[in-house]
């Protein structure tokens, strides 16, 4: 559903966007259909790939609204690790700037090597984290949550199909988001889109909505839910048993 803000911006609704990137070559195909707008013909789109929402690292001119559908491809020729990665589209004035219509925080459907969709809620990169004397933390912003693993672990895709990790740093990693959007959450902040996608997340695995008095319950019911879905405890006990 399009929304207005008081300068006039239309906020473009998402499924009107479709997004691939494919990882083994790190190749970006676009759809975008805007006709249920009343943009300019001549007003220029443009998509712009971030990791973080205060750092703009590629800029891709999509062309005009002479046409009713946008299909083009580019590659990310400046990203190094996908991890987070996220887009947004403006329609602009060609002459002044101005902005005629934005979404932000746009996930991709990420396409794997075998072209299956790789789609992960909570993105996972290697960092150092050597001046905190950690192994991972969370980089949380109202755009984006990335999972932070020290590069001592080795390989970031390795150690997140490790059963140890499953088990042990997984569960304790989705129980801080959900502390941390706790407020937006019993608030049904629908706006952010960050906070509603880790709500529909919940909602796939329990039937209860959250609220100020049942909150923690909520939480533990989604972890525990969670746990199950992953099924590695006992795999998971067993490694620690051999440590």
């Amino acid at each position: 559903m399009r929304s207005f803000n008081f300068t006039g911006r239309v906020s473009i609704d998402d499924s009107n966007v479709v997004i691939k990137v494919y990882e083994y070559n790190k190749k970006v195909e676009v759809n975008i259909n805007l006709s249920s707008y009343n943009f300019p013909e001549n007003a220029s789109c443009f998509i712009e790939p971030y990791i973080s929402s205060n750092v703009r690292a590629m800029r891709v001119d999509l062309g005009t609204l002479s046409v009713s559908c946008i299909c083009k491809s580019f590659f990310l020729t400046e990203f190094d690790d996908l991890s987070g990665l996220r887009f947004r589209i403006k329609v602009t004035c060609p002459n002044t700037g101005r902005l005629y219509g934005l979404i932000e925080q746009i996930l991709p459907k990420v396409i794997d090597s075998n072209g299956h969709l790789n789609r992960s809620i909570l993105p996972v990169k290697s960092a150092d984290l050597s001046n905190t004397n950690e192994l991972w933390r969370l980089d949380i912003d109202d755009e984006l949550v990335v999972l932070e693993l020290d590069i001592s672990l080795g390989s970031k895709d390795s150690a997140v199909r490790n059963e140890l990790f499953m088990m042990l740093v997984l569960p304790a990693a989705v129980r801080q988001i959900y502390q941390r959007f706790k407020e937006s959450i019993i608030l049904d902040d629908r706006e952010n889109k960050i906070v509603l996608e880790w709500v529909r997340f919940a909602e796939l695995i329990t039937t209860d909505s959250p609220s100020r008095e049942n909150y923690e319950q909520w939480v533990d019911d989604v972890i525990s839910g969670l746990v199950k879905k992953i099924a590695s405890r006992n795999a998971a006990i067993s490694l620690w048993e051999k440590l």
